[in-house]
């Protein structure tokens, strides 16, 4: 993301503009407001665990951090990380948590490695993948297995920033991992990757559209850091590095997100400046080709204003290439910091007309937008998110993410008191505890919370048969019965022993129909 260090132009007298103007004040829509949730200095990625707390990480000083912010403010620190890379864009940039985190404890961090004697920043970086298990609320970076080691990015390559570093579990159960260009500049205006050495070898540049780097692919890899054999460029004769990659031809996809039921990844790909460039929404599918997964980047090459190949921003007409589903130009904001789905099964939802949008984040103009995919119509839901507390201090929100409780939570980037989570609270939909079919049935969970045994009582319109299915707050069934359901009064016990402490859905299914609950295991 080039937020913060190598800035466009015009880009710092916009951001001295957010500093010094303390007198607009931020807007939601009727109904809803800004909190702070909990203090975090630097902070730079998030994710939400099974139980509904928040993994955020930061990064300052040589080092990496983990903490672990409940929704009430309370802050633990779950684990350090030493010799990290903390220049520019770098650092702890990307966590993921197993789909199977309540009984393996397992999860997933991106993060640069300062490849320098004494971690003194003076070296080298390469960015790597760990996992780690986590004991109750302590992580032990001394004993994290590293599952991937990408591209060495050697000091003299001066002005490199877009590590993109977000990860997400696909339902497939494989773990996709953005990897951004480096926005690498030499010297001599390019760098040889294949030597690690900047000179003129290696003239074009094109790393995007190289497939012998990983800089500027989004990757899927399986959760031991092997390459799927599904994986389109994974053929007989191809390297390790091919094998992995997924799509190719992007700059800095800072953010992504599976939309909840689908196989629809969409990933928000931060723009460059100058005339034609553009900030851009992308979806992939399983089910693109190989030739339907290049994205166009090229970030070797200075880029012609018509956007010849393979510097290709927004939309395109040029075979080969895929265009975003949206796409906006840098005079409207400088970077889409964030993009997801307003998607819950919580009680606390916002009202219908958010749900199923897509909401997204420009990181300089401070405003959060959403945008209806088929229509392409944008709303304003939330402006001048950088005047926070009339500090000033705030330089720009990032990581959107739709909480257990149904209401939205981002982080804010900043050098002053004004760093950390924020939670944007809202009015309740009047049917939020179920979906559309509240009306066909009276469902209640009890007790809740729960622990051994979970009794279920509603009343039903006709026979059918239905099924009950429990999911965890990844969208993961953990447990499913079979029931037949009967005109009247219907009361049963299931057992729930064998479920971890956390947050899980009650999901009632009949032909065409679902209900939905959300329980609490303890």
């Amino acid at each position: 993301m080039k937020i913060i260090r190598q800035m466009k132009p015009g880009l710092i007298v916009l951001l001295l503009l957010l500093i010094i103007n303390v007198s607009k004040a931020q807007t939601f829509k009727p109904g809803f407001s800004q909190q702070k949730v909990a203090p975090i200095e630097a902070p730079t990625a998030m994710a939400q665990a099974p139980d509904g707390r928040f993994y955020i990480c930061s990064s300052k000083g040589g080092k990496g951090f983990v903490h672990i912010v409940k929704t009430d403010g309370t802050k633990t620190l779950f684990m350090t990380l030493d010799k990290v890379y903390t220049e520019k864009e770098h650092g702890v940039v990307g966590i993921a948590f197993d789909p199977d985190f309540t009984t393996n404890k397992a999860l997933y961090i991106f993060y640069s490695a300062d490849l320098s004697a004494n971690g003194d920043q003076l070296g080298d970086m390469r960015n790597k993948i760990i996992k780690v298990i986590a004991n109750g609320d302590q992580g032990n970076f001394s004993t994290a297995q590293t599952i991937l080691e990408m591209d060495i990015i050697k000091k003299f390559a001066i002005n490199y920033n877009h590590d993109g570093g977000t990860m997400h579990f696909g339902p497939d159960g494989k773990l996709y991992v953005a990897v951004g260009d480096q926005d690498i500049y030499c010297k001599q205006a390019c760098y040889d990757l294949s030597r690690n050495s900047c000179g003129c070898a290696n003239s074009a540049g094109t790393w995007p559209q190289d497939t012998n780097t990983y800089l500027g692919k989004i990757l899927r890899i399986n959760k031991d850091g092997s390459a799927p054999t599904d994986n389109p460029f994974y053929e007989d004769g191809a390297s390790e590095v091919q094998k992995r990659l997924y799509v190719i031809g992007v700059r800095n996809p800072f953010t992504m997100h599976f939309r909840l039921g689908t196989s629809e990844l969409y990933f928000n790909d931060v723009g460059s400046s100058g005339n034609g460039k553009r900030e851009e929404i992308n979806k992939i599918s399983y089910s693109l080709s190989k030739e339907g997964k290049n994205f166009g980047w090229n970030r070797g090459q200075r880029f012609p204003d018509d956007g010849t190949p393979p510097s290709i921003e927004g939309y395109s007409s040029k075979a080969g290439f895929v265009s975003p589903i949206f796409a906006y130009r840098p005079d409207s904001g400088c970077a889409i910091s964030a993009g997801v789905f307003y998607e819950t099964n919580s009680a606390n939802a916002y009202p219908a007309e958010y749900r199923g949008k897509y909401f997204f984040m420009d990181f300089c103009q401070g405003y959060i937008r959403y945008l209806d995919i088929n229509t392409k119509e944008v709303k304003d839901f939330a402006t001048d998110l950088n005047n926070l507390s009339g500090t000033g201090g705030g330089i720009g929100s990032f990581y959107l993410e739709v909480g257990q409780d149904g209401q939205f939570y981002h982080l804010v980037r900043s050098g002053t008191s004004a760093a950390g989570l924020y939670k944007i609270s809202g009015p309740m939909s009047p049917n939020a505890t179920t979906d559309k079919y509240a009306d066909k049935y009276s469902f209640s969970v009890h007790p809740n919370p729960a622990n051994d045994n979970l009794n279920i009582h509603l009343t039903g319109l006709k026979s059918e048969p239905a099924t009950l299915s429990i999911t965890n707050s990844l969208s993961k069934e953990v447990l499913s019965y079979k029931v037949n359901l009967t005109p009247g009064f219907f009361d049963q016990n299931f057992d729930i022993q064998s479920l971890e402490r956390g947050m899980y859905y009650v999901n009632l299914i009949t032909e065409g129909n679902t209900v939905t609950k959300k329980l609490v295991v303890e």
